[in-house]
């Protein structure tokens, strides 16, 4: 897996962070490493939710399509 593509989880995570009002100000106080970490954080439950969207949204698109006509 190319590694760049683990850039735009973490940048999110990081623009989260520092966005979301519960974490804003300890984002603001961290340094270095324990910021990366709080990003990556914020982008691994990110994108575990899009994963688990993204699945269920091909389940029902694949195994119900009567409904849609």
């Amino acid at each position: 897996m190319p590694f760049n593509l683990l850039l735009l989880p973490l940048l999110g995570g990081y623009i989260f962070a520092r966005k979301y009002y519960r974490s804003r100000y300890s984002a603001l106080r961290s340094e270095n490493y324990r910021l990366l970490f709080l990003a990556a954080q914020y982008g691994l439950v990110f994108s575990v939710v899009a994963a688990v969207l993204r699945s269920f949204w091909i389940l029902l698109t694949h195994f119900v399509p009567a409904f849609w006509g």
